[in-house]
């Protein structure tokens, strides 16, 4: 076994069944570790730093701060276990390669790491990762437990689709296939889900919340479990998510979905078209369902509490895809009723006010749906030409 405290320059081999200790209150450097870990390297509280880029096939475990300054590949195993630890150097998790964050840990990576096929992040429940660097590949993340996107531009080819939750913060931003967990927190960051999803790009969560920072759908549907989630009128805006697509589209400096909240960036929704929208509305609207019922929509399973957000046509008030007579229905209906809002009931520009510019656009889009009908999900990607959409 080695430990100690100091900076070893000789040459370390630590084979299968060798055991490398960095102990509390201590920092071991290894100047000359050139081959790859095969044992154990037991974090006990103290700094573990290697000066030559690091393969493990081996273990890395326990606690405290690890410190690869030209790089690690993890070829096996790295297990952050209870309380705080701290990872310095880019890392790359490839095929087989397992790096679980457990027992309660806390564990902040300042560098980059790439996710390879066939790897596993996993953050337990109960236990939290940090990510400063760009979280980038085509494995994702498993476990219950939570990840904070504090900084950096996190890519993930597919979705993220775990039972924990993530945060995003003010400076950071995350680019992922769908968002399956069970909260997502968008606080000041950048989301984005990739275009042409289908329905493998229908995110699904428990529940959203956002202080600031923009959720960019693309042509992709959310669903929102936590009931009340779509929000109400107060007589000057709107709460909840309907308050959000309200300030996504309304709110922003640079025209239409320029603004802060939950926001599409296709072309076709904004000016000078304004053909394409994000449509809300519950379960209990779009699907019929009664007290406590449930059924499918884009994929996935909702109740009549549900929140429901489409990527479709302007005017499509019950998110079929299309409109028709029955969009038509929704609006005359509710035309005249006294303090009717919500876009399902008529206010396709969210407004909080069911008039004339909704007419507006319901009548400017009924003879223009070039695009054909909308499935939930659309996964109507337009970086293709509109023509080739058409159905």
């Amino acid at each position: 076994a080695l430990r100690g405290d100091g900076r070893v320059a000789n040459i370390v081999i630590n084979s299968t069944g060798g055991q490398i200790f960095a102990d509390a209150g201590k920092t071991l450097v290894l100047g000359n570790m050139t081959a790859a870990n095969g044992g154990t390297i037991n974090l006990q509280g103290g700094t573990a730093e290697l000066s030559q880029p690091l393969v493990n096939q081996g273990t890395i475990t326990g606690r405290g701060i690890l410190q690869a300054d030209a790089g690690l590949t993890n070829d096996a195993q790295m297990q952050l276990v209870s309380s705080f630890s701290d990872v310095h150097g880019n890392i790359t998790n490839s095929a087989g390669g397992l790096i679980a964050v457990t027992s309660n840990a806390t564990a902040t990576f300042y560098n980059n790491i790439q996710a390879d096929a066939g790897s596993e992040f996993r953050v337990s429940a109960g236990s939290t990762a940090v990510f400063f660097g760009d979280v980038t590949g085509t494995s994702t993340f498993t476990g219950s437990g939570t990840k904070i996107f504090e900084d950096g531009n996190s890519s993930l080819a597919g979705a993220i689709a775990t039972p924990g939750s993530s945060i995003v913060s003010t400076t950071a931003s995350l680019t992922a296939g769908a968002i399956r967990e069970s909260s997502l927190a968008i606080d000041g960051g950048h989301v984005d889900i990739t275009p042409g999803g289908g329905i493998g790009g229908v995110s699904s969560i428990g529940s959203l919340s956002m202080t600031a920072g923009q959720f960019d759908l693309a042509d992709n549907d959310l669903i929102v479990a936590a009931p009340g989630s779509i929000g109400t009128w107060n007589g000057s805006s709107y709460s909840g998510m309907t308050g959000l697509i309200a300030s996504g589209r309304n709110g922003g400096s640079s025209g239409l979905w320029s603004g802060s909240g939950i926001i599409t960036g296709q072309s076709n929704a904004k000016a000078p078209r304004l053909l394409t929208t994000l449509a809300i509305a519950t379960g209990a609207q779009v699907k019929n369902l009664s007290s406590g019922q449930t059924t499918i929509w884009a994929g996935q399973t909702i109740s009549d509490t549900s929140t429901l957000v489409m990527y479709t046509y302007a005017g499509d008030a019950n998110l079929d895809g299309r409109i028709n007579g029955d969009d038509y229905f929704a609006i005359d209906s509710n035309i005249n009723v006294v303090g009717a809002s919500g876009y399902a009931r008529g206010d396709f520009n969210y407004d909080g006010h069911i008039n004339g510019d909704d007419y507006f656009i319901i009548d400017s889009n009924i003879n223009q749906q070039s695009l054909g009908i909308f499935p939930s999900s659309s996964g109507l990607d337009e970086s293709a030409s509109a023509a080739g959409l058409a159905s």
